[in-house]
C-alpha cells in the first residue's frame, strides 16, 4: 500500500514538472496572429495598399508602396506635419506639397491611400513612393499619418483616370475613398475659403473641402472637367481638389475652350556678349498654365540637341524662360546657331518658335587692369587685359609710357586657361620685381590672333600712387 502511494505521488509531481516545461516552452514560441502585418512591421517587404486597408486603426510603422497620383491639398504653413522633421534633403520646407495620394491596381481593382503629411518638392505625380507611418481611420476615412519616411523610387506613366458622375460618387464613394477621379461638365459654385465649396453636375451636387482658390482663369459658374480625390467625414462624402502647380495638370479643365500657348520671343543676344555667352530668352504663357518649355538647337553642323529651358529667377515674372548655349561647342568655324523653342500647356497643346543666332568671331578686348582712370597702389601694379575671339594661343604686346617717356615696350605672357572657354585669354605683364614711380601712365596693349594675323589694340590711362605710412 505504501509502495503504491509513493508511486502515485511521484507520478503526480512528474506530471506537474512536464506541464511546467511545456508552458515555458510555449511562451518562447513567436506567435503572429497576422503574418502579413508581422512582415509589414518588420519592414521585410513594403505592403500593398489593399493589405494596409485591412489593418486595425492605430497600426504603427507601416511601410506601404504605391504610385503618387495626386496632391490633395496645398501646403498649409499653419498645419504642422511630422514629416517636416525628416531629413528629406529639401532646403525650403515651405515648398513641400500637401497630402499626396498613392494608388495601385491589383486584379483589375484600384486601391488608394491618403497620406496625412507632406511630400518633398522633388516629388512628382507618377512617382513610385515607399511611405512609412501610422495607419489610422479618422471619422471613417483611412489614411497614413505620423509620416516618418518618404522614399522616391522611380517615375512611371500615370494610369488613366476613371470618370464618374457626382451621383455615382455620393452613392459608392465610401467604397472608393482616396480614389483619384474625373467628373465631367461640373458647374462651379461660389468659392468658400474656409468651408465647403459647392459644385454640381446634371446628376447632383457635392462639396469641395477647404479647396484652394480657383486659378485666375477659373470663376464661379464655369463648366469644367474636375479632377479630384474622394474623401469623407463619417458617412458624408466630399471631394479634395488640389492645385494646378502641385499636380502639373489642370484641376479645373476647360476642354472646350483650349487654345495653344502664346510663345513670344522676348530677347536674345544675337552677337557675342561680354564674356562670350549666347543666351536666348522667351516668354511663354497660357490661360491654363505652361507644362514645359523645351529647345532643340544645332550649333554649326553638329548634331541637334534637345533640352529643357530654365525659368528665369525673376520675381513676379515666371513666364520668362532662358537657355544659355554651351560655348564650348562654338568653334572658329561656327557661323550660326539655329533653334526651335516649343511650349506645351497643361492640355498638351504645343506652340513652336524658330530662330537663328549669328556667331560673332570678331576679336574683342573685354577687360583692362588697372581700369581706365583708376588709381592703384604702385607696389600692386601689374597691368593686364583680357580678350575674346583671339584663338587658342594669341600673342600680346604692351607699351607703357609715363610723362612721354617709354618704360616698357615688348611681349607679355598670355594665359589661355584664364577663363572657362579657350576663346578667352588673359595678357598679363609681371612687374612684381620692378617699382614704378607714382604718377600718370598711358598703356597700349595689342593682341594678335595667330590663325589669320588679325590684331586689336586698346589704349588707356591710369595713375599710380604711393601710400605715406607716416601720415
Amino acid at each position: 500500500m505504501n509502495k503504491f502511494f509513493l508511486s502515485f505521488k511521484t507520478k503526480y509531481y512528474i506530471s506537474l514538472l512536464v506541464a511546467f516545461i511545456l508552458c515555458t516552452s510555449l511562451l518562447t514560441i513567436p506567435v503572429s496572429a497576422h503574418p502579413v502585418l508581422d512582415s509589414i512591421l518588420n519592414k521585410r517587404v513594403p505592403a500593398t495598399i489593399d493589405t494596409v486597408l485591412e489593418l486595425p486603426s492605430g497600426t504603427k510603422d507601416v511601410l506601404v508602396r504605391g504610385q503618387l497620383v495626386y496632391f490633395a491639398t496645398p501646403h498649409d504653413d499653419e498645419v504642422e506635419s511630422p514629416v517636416t522633421s525628416l531629413d528629406l534633403n529639401v532646403e525650403n520646407m515651405e515648398a513641400l506639397y500637401g497630402n499626396p495620394v498613392i494608388q495601385t491596381e491589383l486584379n483589375g481593382k484600384t486601391y488608394s491611400l491618403f497620406i496625412d503629411g507632406l511630400a518633398p518638392v522633388s516629388s512628382e505625380v507618377g512617382d513610385i513612393l515607399d511611405v512609412t507611418g501610422t495607419f489610422v481611420i479618422k471619422n471613417g476615412f483611412p489614411m497614413l499619418t505620423d509620416i516618418t519616411n518618404i522614399e522616391q523610387l522611380s517615375d512611371h506613366d500615370m494610369p488613366a483616370v476613371d470618370t464618374f458622375t457626382i451621383a455615382q460618387i455620393k452613392e459608392t464613394g465610401l467604397d472608393m475613398l482616396s480614389r483619384y477621379v474625373k467628373i465631367e461638365d461640373v458647374t462651379l459654385g461660389e468659392y468658400e475659403e474656409f468651408g465647403l465649396t459647392k459644385v454640381s453636375d446634371k446628376t447632383g451636387e457635392i462639396s469641395l473641402y477647404k479647396t484652394s482658390p480657383y486659378p485666375s482663369d477659373i470663376k464661379a459658374g464655369d463648366v469644367v472637367d474636375l479632377y479630384a480625390v474622394i474623401g469623407c467625414s463619417n458617412s458624408d462624402v466630399f471631394l479634395y481638389a488640389g492645385t494646378r502647380e502641385a499636380n502639373t495638370s489642370n484641376i479645373f479643365d476647360k476642354p472646350h475652350e483650349i487654345t495653344p500657348p502664346l510663345l513670344l520671343e522676348r530677347d536674345h543676344i544675337p552677337e557675342v556678349s561680354e564674356l562670350g555667352f549666347y543666351t536666348l530668352v522667351v516668354i511663354a504663357k497660357d490661360t491654363q498654365g505652361i507644362k514645359d518649355v523645351s529647345i532643340t538647337f544645332q550649333i554649326g553642323d553638329q548634331f541637334p540637341i534637345t533640352e529643357s529651358m530654365e525659368v528665369l529667377p525673376i520675381p513676379f515674372d515666371q513666364n520668362k524662360y532662358q537657355y544659355a548655349f554651351p560655348t564650348e561647342m562654338i568653334t572658329e568655324n561656327t557661323s550660326q546657331i539655329t533653334y526651335k523653342v516649343t511650349a506645351t500647356n497643361l492640355s498638351k497643346l504645343k506652340t513652336s518658335l524658330n530662330g537663328t543666332i549669328s556667331v560673332n568671331h570678331e576679336p574683342t578686348i573685354i577687360g583692362l587692369y588697372p581700369a581706365p582712370g583708376e588709381s592703384v597702389f604702385h607696389l600692386n601694379f601689374m597691368p593686364s587685359a583680357s580678350c575674346y575671339n583671339f584663338g587658342k594661343f594669341p600673342t600680346c604686346t604692351l607699351k607703357l609710357v609715363k610723362d612721354g617717356f617709354p618704360l616698357f615696350d615688348g611681349p607679355i605672357d598670355v594665359d589661355s586657361n584664364a577663363y572657362d572657354t579657350f576663346k578667352t585669354c588673359l595678357g598679363s605683364y609681371n612687374s612684381q620685381n620692378l617699382v614704378y614711380p607714382p604718377g600718370e601712365y598711358t598703356a597700349t596693349i595689342t593682341f594678335k590672333r595667330p590663325e589669320d594675323g588679325k590684331t586689336l589694340s586698346k589704349t588707356w590711362t591710369f595713375s599710380l600712387f604711393k601710400y605715406n605710412w607716416d601720415e
